[in-house]
């Protein structure tokens, strides 16, 4: 019978396999597209959600802002990504993909489709794990709801 700390450690020793995992598709996704790794996670968040500022999106992405800002000054200078003053605090900035065809090569439902290619052939009930992370998530972050 597994203690609550050999519980813990086995659901971390599984998120880690998980995150290298998802590492390695997001990295064969990215190159194959022509991208780095942190390029693609930056234009998919900028397409999730457009108009956001680089402080949110460096806290979604857990990045550092300064490692932030040259992907942006880069994908800005080639014009992927277009930075408009944010009308509430003109010190901000609001990011956006303005490019059709960039945002056809980016849909996120691709970027799913590859990265839980061959889903189908495992039985499980992905209601169930969303619910788990969204609990795990929860204790991560210290909310007892």
């Amino acid at each position: 019978m597994n203690t609550h700390q050999d519980e813990l450690t086995t659901i971390f020793d599984a998120l880690l396999e998980i995150t290298g995992k998802m590492n390695q598709r997001i990295e064969k996704q990215s190159k194959a597209l022509g991208y780095t790794a942190k390029e693609y996670l930056v234009l998919l968040d900028v397409l999730t959600h457009p108009g956001t500022s680089q402080n949110a999106m460096c806290e979604r992405l857990g990045i550092k802002k300064s490692a932030a800002s040259k992907l942006l000054r880069n994908l800005e200078s080639s014009g992927k990504i277009v930075r408009k003053a944010c009308k509430q605090d003109k010190r901000e900035s609001e990011l956006f993909i303005e490019q059709p065809e960039l945002l056809d090569t980016l849909c996120k439902a691709s970027a799913i489709e590859m990265t839980f290619e061959n889903h189908d052939d495992y039985a499980c009930k992905l209601n169930s794990i969303h619910e788990s992370l969204i609990d795990l998530d929860k204790m991560l972050c210290g909310d007892s709801k």
